[in-house]
């Protein structure tokens, strides 16, 4: 009494593979699902096919001309589109000229190369040569805290006042 139908008498159901409706039965039960439905829009808002022809506009049909500009009276603001805005010449962006590289302060270098090479070098070591002497992987050690503690002592101590707010880079 649940189970649905298919416009016929006997119920279908997902299991029993019973008879597959007729053209005819979904189109029955098709009718009477759309006349359950009702009309979509109110009688006023209806349009005729016709109607709907007429609201497309045509490709052949001719563009409407321009409208004329309206007179400037003196003393009055024109309106957002009275104007035109004067062309000026595009010159582009011209990036500043780059500043040279310079060697950089050995020290500082020294202690990056040491800061990151001595745990890369740990991993590499361990990875690829596992009978390494421990003395290498000591001196890894060594080189990569050493390299951190020089950067961190050459860091500036205070800011300067001619910096503002803002971050120093």
């Amino acid at each position: 009494m649940g189970e649905p139908t298919w416009g016929g008498d006997e119920p279908r159901s997902a299991d029993d593979g019973g008879p597959e409706p007729s053209d005819a039965d979904v189109e029955a039960s098709w009718a009477e699902m759309t006349a359950r439905l009702g009309p979509l829009w109110s009688a006023d808002e209806a349009q005729t096919p016709a109607s709907f022809e007429s609201a497309i506009p045509a490709a052949t049909a001719p563009a409407p001309p321009a409208p004329a500009p309206a007179p400037q009276v003196e003393g009055t603001v024109g309106g957002p589109r009275d104007y035109g805005v004067e062309e000026e010449a595009d010159e582009g962006y011209v990036p500043p000229e780059p500043e040279p590289i310079d060697a950089s302060d050995p020290i500082s270098t020294m202690a990056w190369a040491a800061a990151v090479g001595g745990p890369l070098l740990t991993i590499v070591c361990l990875v690829l040569w596992s009978d390494a002497p421990r003395a290498l992987y000591i001196g890894t050690l060594v080189a990569s805290v050493l390299g951190w503690v020089t950067l961190m002592w050459r860091m500036p101590r205070d800011r300067s006042g001619s910096d503002g707010d803002g971050a120093v880079v």
